[in-house]
């Protein structure tokens, strides 16, 4: 009974160790995602402001000729 012992006290610190492994990997994986979700929001976000503020200027230079012409 001895050598089941050590045997079942083996294979639980390798399923302990496994798990660790399981759970890093899980969490760095996480995280690079939540970093490329992060990084693609605010280059979208950035564009998106880029495009409001060029639209926003040709509709004032827009404006202002139509203002002129009258």
């Amino acid at each position: 009974t001895e050598f089941v012992q050590s045997q079942i006290q083996v294979l639980s610190e390798q399923i302990k160790d496994l798990g660790e492994t399981v759970t890093k990997t899980a969490l760095e994986s996480v995280k690079d995602v939540g970093e490329t979700a992060t990084k693609t929001a605010m280059k979208s976000v950035k564009d998106l402001g880029e495009t409001a503020t060029k639209a926003a200027m040709k509709n004032v230079k827009d404006l202002g000729e139509t203002v002129e012409a009258a």
